[in-house]
């Protein structure tokens, strides 16, 4: 019995493979019995090559996504101004909502290849999350102020745990039960 992990001896044929094989490896789906390039009426025509991009459309999308990102980062940084500047958040995600809609649509119709359209999609989704949750920040704003205004002047970490303790106490008070919908997350 010939051992069947030693190498194959000299000028010998492989059993696997048949002298008149080719040696190209084969697509997966390739091989007798594979469905092949047919169509219902006969073997399909190959794929016209696919035309490069306007090199205009393709410097108008990439100008578009660095302003949309760029108003992202501005909003982004905003939010952690105190609360007067927070609503300068706001008009920067509409700005940059705006602006990656239409790099959206400037990216779709070029038909630019890449990750360029789905990181526009994935920013926009991101903007829209950081929108909502300005728009909560701004509705509680009595709330929000004087609670950055509490936390502003605690100089121990009591004092700030207060702070925080007495904006979720009004929060409560106002039919938002924070502490509840925090322990029930897994």
């Amino acid at each position: 019995m010939s051992n069947p992990y030693a190498p194959p001896k000299e000028g010998a044929a492989r059993p696997d493979l048949r002298p008149d094989a080719s040696r190209t490896p084969r697509a997966p789906g390739d091989g007798p019995g594979a469905p092949g390039p047919q169509g219902p009426t006969g073997p399909r025509p190959p794929a016209p090559p696919r035309e490069p991009p306007d090199p205009d459309q393709v410097r108008r999308a990439t100008r578009q996504l660095l302003h949309f990102w760029l108003l992202v980062l501005g909003a982004v940084v905003t939010i952690g101004l105190p609360l007067p500047w927070k609503a300068g958040a706001l008009v920067l995600v509409g700005a940059a909502l705006v602006v990656g809609g239409r790099a959206l649509v400037t990216t779709w119709r070029a038909r630019l290849p890449g990750l360029m359209l789905p990181m526009i999609v994935a920013g926009l989704a991101f903007t829209g999350l950081i929108g909502a949750a300005l728009l909560g920040m701004i509705s509680m704003w009595p709330l929000v102020q004087e609670r950055e205004d509490c936390l502003r002047g605690a100089l121990t970490v009591s004092a700030q745990a207060e702070c925080e303790s007495a904006f979720m106490e009004e929060l409560s008070d106002r039919g938002l039960d924070v502490d509840r919908t925090l322990r029930s997350r897994p």
